[in-house]
Parts: C-alpha cells; structure tokens; sequence
C-alpha cells in the first residue's frame, strides 16, 4: 500500500461522526435511546415520593411530639439522609446512567461518590446504634438508653470525615 492510499484512507476515516462529536454537550447512551424517558419517569416518581415521604415522616414525628424517643430521632435523621439523596444524589445518578460521558466537571466527579457513600454511612451508623439501643434497652431495662444528640454528633461528621477505620466515636457510645 503506497503512502497516498494510506492518507485518503486516514482522511476518509476522520471525517466519520466520531470526530464530529460535541463531547462538551451530553450524549445519550445509544442502548438507551429508546427507553430513557422510561428511566426519567422512574427516578422521578422515586424522588417524589421520597422527598414527600420523609418530610411527612417528620413532620408526624413533630406533631405527636414522639421526638423525645431516642428511636424516633433516629428515625429523624434517617429521614433527613434520605431526602438528601432524593434532592441531590439521584438526580445525578440518573445523569450518570443515561448520558455517555461526564460534562460535570472535576469536582462533581469527586464529590458525588462521596456524598453517596456519606450518607449511606449515616443510615447504616443510624440503624446500628439504634439496633444496639434498642438491645440494651430490652436485655438492661434499668439503664438509661443511649442519648440521639450524642450519637447524632458523631454520626454525621463522622460519616463526612472520610475516615472509615476509625470507630473509636461510635464505641464511646456504646460503653
């Protein structure tokens, strides 16, 4: 094959629609070209009902005064995680399955799997130590169950910290 031939060849192949690609604007992933108002409609419903949920969720809680329950206010901040991830999280992941490449910027990449994964931490932290309340609670009836702001003021910073090893805050809570 002479040069020639090997440049058209080149030329030809660079005027195909892969270089003519916008990639500062979102493309949608051609698998779900046909389905994608299917999932906008899903996540939207689920952020809907989520949010709406968990602000009636506290609110009840406030109305029946039943705040003064360390479950409750546990409840209370489960809710409150969730309706973070309604608001913010979900929405950018419906982005992040339909579109084929990033158009968020550095620090969207960086902080959406930390929020993801911080406030799943506050949920699973919240359930545990009210798990392990509720134990106590039933196997130890004299001893005063464990305080919400106490385990609330380790809960959410901890989660933000970033650092997972460390349980020293959550064992203070369990002593």
């Amino acid at each position: 094959m002479d040069g020639s031939k090997y440049y058209e060849s080149l030329a030809e192949g660079m005027k195909s629609q892969n270089f003519t690609i916008d990639f500062t604007k979102p493309h949608i992933k051609p698998t779900l070209l046909n389905v994608y108002v299917f999932f906008i409609i899903l996540y939207g419903v689920t952020i809907l009902s989520g949010v709406a949920l968990n602000i009636f969720a506290i609110y009840h809680i406030i109305v029946e005064r039943l705040f003064r329950d360390a479950t409750c206010g546990y409840f209370i901040n489960i809710a409150l995680a969730d309706i973070i991830k309604c608001m913010f999280v979900l929405p950018i992941t419906l982005m992040v399955t339909l579109v084929q490449n990033w158009t968020w910027g550095s620090f969207l990449c960086y902080f959406l799997p930390m929020l993801q994964t911080s406030l799943k931490q506050v949920s699973i932290e919240d359930n545990l130590i009210k798990t392990r309340n509720r134990n106590r609670h039933v196997s130890q009836p004299i001893i005063v169950r464990v305080d919400r702001v106490v385990t609330h003021a380790t809960i959410f910073p901890d989660s933000f910290r970033g650092n997972f090893e460390r349980t020293s805050d959550l064992e203070l809570v369990f002593e």
